[in-house]
């Protein structure tokens, strides 16, 4: 199986290279440089991912940034809808071709969204998306992404659906993961954890983490499962189905932020194929 890891750090991915390939003996896995807040580095990206001339199974839409300060993306985003969402609604439709091109009778290709449990809290904001009028809050920025991410999901998998596509899409609540995503939210401080073995470990079970490779196991599950083949449209947690907002599947807000997503990112022309021709009640049922 080979594996394509996209990161902004290259160095980072290096290492997380060397480590896959130490533990599954798999040597087909390579690292791309990849930054979510740049149009430009996602188009560099799966332009030069295309080139390699892979088959693509599965995209996992992984890569988040929580709770941040204000700050926003090279195109102008607030960074959190930007990176979270806006950069992965474009990297999906700058591959779908080659999803689509990659399934075969009875195997379909998948995207796997990280939402969050944080997108019920979530609100999205058609007036001010990016926070330059409003009070920001990373909070609230924070729920409105995961939000956007269920709703992308939702959207994405309707239409495929619709319209025949081979292509399937389930988004998921990964917990909450020992990992940097908290890296804006932990005080600083200069005490040293001991270094005694397994101790790290023991504090993550108290404070009730998961580690990455809990964090990831859901992903796993939806990205290469056997019984994830054909299902499309769900919402998991622990590598189980469960329900999540209402909000979170309803088809008309789910249309309209593809819509606002498509212009935001340029990719209208490219998603054309996605193209809902006739808005049937039936389609836009809440």
């Amino acid at each position: 199986m080979a594996v394509t890891i996209a990161c902004r750090s290259l160095a980072k991915g290096e290492q997380a290279v060397e480590e896959i390939i130490r533990a599954s003996d798999n040597s087909s896995v390579r690292v791309m440089q990849l930054d979510l807040a740049s149009f430009a580095s996602i188009r560099q990206f799966a332009a030069e991912y295309l080139d390699i001339g892979l088959p693509l199974h599965s995209l996992v839409n992984n890569a988040g940034v929580m709770a941040c300060p204000l700050q926003y993306t090279v195109d102008g985003f607030e960074y959190q809808l930007g990176v979270n969402h806006l950069g992965h609604f474009l990297l999906t439709a700058l591959l779908l071709d080659k999803l689509k091109s990659s399934a075969s009778p009875g195997t379909k290709s998948r995207v796997v969204v990280l939402s969050s449990s944080a997108h019920i809290f979530g609100n999205i904001n058609f007036e001010d998306l990016n926070y330059r009028t409003r009070k920001y809050n990373e909070w609230a920025a924070y729920g409105q992404s995961k939000l956007a991410n269920a709703l992308f999901s939702h959207e994405l998998a309707r239409r495929c659906k619709s319209l025949g596509i081979p292509v399937t899409s389930n988004c998921m609540h990964p917990g909450i993961v020992d990992t940097e995503l908290a890296r804006y939210i932990l005080p600083q401080t200069n005490i040293s954890l001991p270094s005694i073995p397994g101790f790290r470990g023991l504090v993550t079970k108290l404070l009730g983490l998961k580690t990455p490779e809990e964090g990831a196991s859901t992903a796993v599950y939806l990205a290469n499962s056997p019984d994830m083949e054909g299902i499309t449209g769900g919402y998991y947690e622990n590598s189980r189905k469960t329900n999540p907002s209402a909000t979170a599947v309803n088809s008309k807000l789910s249309y309209s932020l593809w819509a606002v997503s498509e212009e935001l990112t340029g990719s209208t022309e490219i998603l054309d194929p996605l193209r809902l021709s006739v808005r049937t009640p039936s389609m836009l049922k809440t």
